[in-house]
């Protein structure tokens, strides 16, 4: 949760807008909305003109002045924002009117005159006569603004961490030319080369062959003893002699670490840094822990929901409402309010008026072609907002070998029936009646799929925690 004019909210599925105050619009996800002043509006439907929302009259919708107009058959001209209508798409604007770019001339003074020889303002362009010293020069390399040759030379630039923190000598990192033969650049610090220290750690040169220096997550300890080595949080310590939870010592050697606590994973579960007791259908979601045959509770990628009702779904870490839509692509689901003729894109709400979309893909809908019907809505659905029925059925497992207009191809798949999984023949190929209903799938990856539907899931971290998870709950 964040924070936003005193007031918590949600980014997955509200805005707030910081514009000489703070405010909040719900319904609107951060991930895909802007701002237009105090206002939150999704930019593939609407337009912010002058701090004044309006709905986009076109896919290139442009500003005149407060006023939304279709960028493809309207001109904004002058400097009172007149609206005018293409006459052709050869038309641009000459101060206040338009002209044909093809057949006219716009002179500086707003006046339009037919292209000839004979205008002054329609003088024709002659070939540029440095056009000789024009010509494509080789590239010249620069650190900084000083250039320098890359096959003698390197650049020395920092380019992690803070650019304004000192080098080990006392120096500012800075950028400089140098012989990588006779010097040796750590992140933007220059030293000499010298035998016994050709290696960086961070932006302090060391050798492998130095005792008691240890580099841990770009830091150079010095000191140190024989046999320690780095923690996963970056702090050097004794394996024989202590376990290191991020940055917590503890003294009991060769412990399973929990956040900063060790934990018994015999006895407990570990979720996200925090412990809980373990059990048969005990689950993690995000750092809470529940039991998946708990029907009143729903995890939502992290988030543990209790229901009110069996039809309660999940739509990114959040509880769909009953008015609302949510639009899944194969990186995020997001919520929207539900609107007449509007349809899902993936994770896309598109105004049907200006889009079209296929497999994934919005195309800008032009007003001069005849538009097609409203097609089947091009997203993914979620495994976790199957039911025990529907995920019990019979439903498929395999990775996609290749995709075309007319089917997509599985491999290396497993048939699910309930808590029976059986290895199905090598190749399998889904039909496709509809090239435009599913999302073009990643060749490589694994799905969840039945008949009808292929499935994507947020909740587990891999392929073999969510065919646990199917399994688990289809055995109770």
């Amino acid at each position: 949760m964040h924070c936003c004019n005193g007031m918590l909210y949600n980014p997955e599925t509200d805005t707030c807008c910081r514009y000489d105050g703070e405010n909040i619009t719900e319904g609107l996800s951060e991930k895909v909305s802007k701002c237009c002043g105090l206002k939150a509006y999704l930019p593939l439907n609407e337009i912010c003109c002058n701090f004044t929302l309006q709905p986009k009259p076109s896919p290139m919708a442009k500003c005149c002045g407060k006023v939304a107009i279709d960028g493809y058959n309207e001109l904004c001209c002058g400097l009172n924002n007149k609206k005018l209508t293409k006459i052709s798409p050869n038309h641009r604007c000459c101060h206040k009117d338009q002209y044909n770019i093809q057949t006219e001339c716009c002179c500086q003074n707003g006046k339009i005159h037919n292209k000839s020889k004979d205008s002054a303002c329609c003088e024709i362009d002659h070939p540029n006569k440095e056009e000789k010293d024009q010509r494509a020069k080789p590239k010249t390399h620069f650190c900084g603004a000083m250039p320098y040759d890359p096959k003698r030379q390197r650049c020395c630039q920092k380019k992690h961490g803070d650019i304004n923190k000192r080098c080990p000598s006392g120096r500012n990192a800075s950028s400089a030319v140098y012989d990588p033969n006779t010097g040796i650049c750590c992140d933007g610090c220059l030293t000499k080369l010298t035998p016994l220290k050709d290696q960086c750690c961070g932006d302090t040169p060391y050798g492998l062959a130095e005792k008691g220096v240890l580099c841990c997550k770009n830091t150079l300890f010095e000191d140190r003893e024989d046999g320690e080595e780095c923690s996963e949080s970056g702090v050097p310590y004794r394996p024989l002699k202590e376990t290191v939870c991020a940055s917590k010592r503890h003294s009991a050697p060769g412990g399973h670490c929990c956040g900063e606590e060790i934990y018994q994973p015999t006895k407990t579960i570990c979720c996200k840094g925090q412990r809980h007791n373990r059990a048969k259908y005990i689950r993690c979601c995000g750092v809470h822990a529940y039991n998946i045959s708990d029907h009143l509770k729903k995890c939502c990628e992290g988030t543990l929901h209790n229901l009110t009702s069996n039809e309660d779904k999940c739509c990114g870490s959040v509880l769909l409402n009953t008015t609302g839509i949510c639009c899944t692509s194969e990186e995020q689901s997001l919520s929207y309010p539900a609107k007449a003729g509007f349809q899902c894109c993936g994770h896309n709400y598109y105004n049907s008026s200006l889009w079209s979309c296929c497999a994934g893909k919005l195309s800008p809908v032009h007003k001069t072609v005849q538009k097609k019907p409203m097609t089947k809505e091009s997203k993914l659905l979620l495994v976790n907002n199957l039911d025990k029925t529907q995920l019990c059925s019979k439903i498929f497992i395999g990775i996609v070998e290749s995709v075309s207009q007319s089917g997509i191809v599985f491999s290396n798949l497993l048939k699910i029936n309930g808590r029976d999984a059986t290895v199905e023949p090598d190749v399998f190929t889904l039909n496709v009646t509809d090239q435009c209903k599913f999302l073009r799938l990643t060749v490589g990856k694994t799905y969840f799929f039945n008949d009808i539907d292929i499935f994507t899931d947020f909740n587990h971290e891999s392929v073999l925690q969510l065919l646990h998870y199917v399994l688990s709950k289809c055995s109770q």
